[in-house]
This record gives structure tokens, C-alpha cells and sequence, in this order.
């Protein structure tokens, strides 16, 4: 599955070094600390560090404002009780029509994830697995100010 994630980003690159539309990215992290106790057979605080980095080549822009993107992406999680939700990385490829607007963005896709959970699977379960998964991702944000 790398080879094939590495192969393929590569190749979206090439190809998109001749479109020349776009080339969005965007990245998020965030770090939480939890001050009670978490008591799922992990006890103690837990920190918690997770986040996602994406990188798009825009193909073409049609009608009003809508382009189509495919990109790659990695999310990551970890915290520090090892709980197994927590603790994964998530490499990506999707495409998705995006419509920007001054404010915000919506986005419908699809992609396909590798989900690798490297920290505390009990005995028995997969720790690893793929999908695909259809959505629809809005964001906007304000200032109350203006």
C-alpha cells in the first residue's frame, strides 16, 4: 500500500506540473490535554496530538466557481495512554469537486483510506485496514466584527 500511495502521488504530480491551475495544501494540528482521568482500562491523563496535511492538484474550474481536485492527504493521531483510536496514521487519496466561496469552502468526494493503528490493539484485531468513503465537507468561518 505505500508504494502504490508513493506511485501515485507522484504520478498526479507530473501530470499536474502541465495543467498549472492549482496546487492547494493545507494543514491542522491540534494538542488537548485531558486533566481527568480517562478509565477504559487505560487509566491516566491523557495528551493527545492529531492532524492532517493535504496536498491537491486543481484539474480543471467549471461553472460557477466549481473545480475538481484530487489530492493526497495523512492524518495522524497519538496520545499518551495509547488508546487504540488514538493512536493511527490515515494516508489518503480522494478527488472532490470543491466550490470555494469568500467565506468558506464545500467539498463532495470520495477517497480511499489506509488506516494503520501502530498503539495498543488488543490481541486478535486488525491493526490495519482500508475503505472508501464518500462525503460532504463544508467550512465557512466570520468575524463578528465586520
Amino acid at each position: 500500500m505505500k508504494k502504490t500511495l508513493v506511485v501515485a502521488v507522484l504520478a498526479l504530480a507530473s501530470v499536474g506540473a502541465s495543467a498549472q491551475l492549482a496546487y492547494p495544501g493545507s494543514n491542522w494540528s491540534n494538542l488537548t490535554y485531558n486533566s481527568n482521568p480517562v478509565r477504559f482500562g487505560n487509566e491516566g491523563i491523557n495528551t493527545l496530538l492529531q492532524g492532517n496535511i493535504e496536498q491537491g492538484i486543481v484539474w480543471a474550474k467549471f461553472g460557477d466557481g466549481w473545480r475538481i481536485n484530487t489530492y493526497a492527504a495523512m492524518g495522524y493521531s497519538a496520545d499518551s495512554i495509547g488508546l487504540p483510536y488514538n493512536n493511527k496514521v490515515t494516508p489518503t487519496l480522494g478527488v472532490k469537486f470543491q466550490r470555494p466561496w469568500e467565506s468558506g469552502n464545500l467539498d463532495i468526494g470520495v477517497q480511499a483510506v489506509y488506516q494503520n493503528n501502530f498503539k495498543g490493539v488488543p490481541a486478535g484485531y486488525p491493526h490495519s485496514g482500508t475503505g472508501v468513503q464518500a462525503y460532504v465537507q463544508y467550512w465557512t468561518g466570520w468575524d463578528l466584527k465586520n
